[in-house]
């Protein structure tokens, strides 16, 4: 059974680009942080991929909602704010990656590999086999 992976972009471009690179897992999206809290209430996932910027709550928001809830769901997250204090404290408030938009594939794919797996090395996203 493939793993189960929450998308929470409000972009639809970047809703696009992370379902692709996502293939082959059970991908389901949202486009705000309150959305995903409310999905987390009826369905268990293995990995949240989130914007920090969204519409509504932030991610950071969504990140410590997960804590609340004592919810440890690894999240990483991919924007295109720079801020080195916005990602300071979302690793610092356990977040499994933060990546910078546009990001490297073969970056992406190390982080939800070691998300789901343990291990940069393990299987890769069956959409990035061919780049991993």
């Amino acid at each position: 059974m493939a793993k189960k992976v929450l998308i929470v972009e409000d972009e639809p471009g970047y809703q696009e680009l992370l379902a692709f690179l996502l293939k082959g897992y059970d991908v389901e999206l949202v486009a705000s942080a309150e959305a995903a809290v409310e999905k987390l209430e009826r369905e268990r996932f293995e990995l949240i991929v989130s914007d920090v910027q969204l519409l509504g709550a932030s991610g950071l928001c969504l990140l410590d909602a997960l804590k609340e809830r004592n919810q440890k769901i690894p999240i990483v997250f991919c924007t295109v704010y720079a801020d080195p204090e916005i990602r300071d404290r979302a690793l610092a408030d356990g977040a499994a990656g933060y990546l910078n938009k546009p990001f490297d594939q073969k970056i992406f794919a190390g982080l939800v590999r070691t998300a789901l797996h343990g291990d940069p090395q393990g299987p890769p996203p069956p959409a990035m086999a061919a780049t991993a």
